[in-house]
């Protein structure tokens, strides 16, 4: 069973801590990434702590998002807000 989240709130496990900061509505659309009549598309930011001994590596292939019982594509990459973000961090080490 996969576990909800909400603004504010933390994963962990041994290698890596995961805060949920913010979520908002991105509205700042162009014709390559306007989403479909009646969808919108929501940004959610993290910010990642490697709390390991050894590199660790978060993708954004790492997150599921769900809307109404249903998945959500992970098919827009605004301006570091989607797709586009990979992290590899070293021991006791954040990135956003």
């Amino acid at each position: 069973m996969k576990k909800t989240y909400n603004v504010g709130g933390i994963y962990e496990d041994k290698y890596i801590r995961i805060k949920y900061t913010n979520a908002y509505e991105f509205t700042d659309f162009n014709d390559f990434n306007r989403p479909s009549e009646g969808n919108i598309v929501i940004c959610a930011e993290f910010e990642v702590e490697n709390i390991g001994d050894s590199d660790h590596i978060v993708m954004y292939t790492d997150f599921d998002g769900y809307a109404d019982g249903y998945e959500v594509q992970q098919s827009y990459s605004p301006k570091k807000t989607g797709m586009d973000f990979s992290l590899d961090l070293s021991p006791g080490r954040k990135g956003i």
